[in-house]
């Protein structure tokens, strides 16, 4: 689960033990997805980025200013012997329904 990372508000993916290949035009996100699961391993992730530059900007609707949203990065894996959960300070691990079988 991704929220407020980059270009996502919000993202939920569902994965099971099938390879994952990511398709879509310039822009779309591909690279801040792999960028988001680097995250959930130890480092500084796949483009060594600074932590403000990794916000999302949302515009401001009273004062028309924008402001930078919190992120988060949160990811369940099922292993025969247990559940991990992983997950940044940002948002809390994700329940069930966003899990990735491996």
């Amino acid at each position: 689960m991704l929220t407020d990372f980059r270009n996502y508000g919000r993202a939920e993916i569902q994965l099971d033990r099938r390879p994952v290949v990511l398709t879509g035009p310039n822009g779309a996100g591909k690279t801040n997805l792999l960028e988001a699961i680097s995250f959930l391993i130890p480092g500084r992730g796949l483009r060594h980025a600074r932590l403000p530059d990794i916000d999302r900007m949302i515009s401001a609707e009273a004062a028309g200013q924008p402001r930078r949203a919190a992120w988060g990065i949160a990811a369940t894996v099922n292993r025969p012997e247990a559940q991990i959960d992983l997950g940044t300070a940002g948002i809390p691990p994700p329940p069930a329904a966003a899990t990735a079988g491996w």
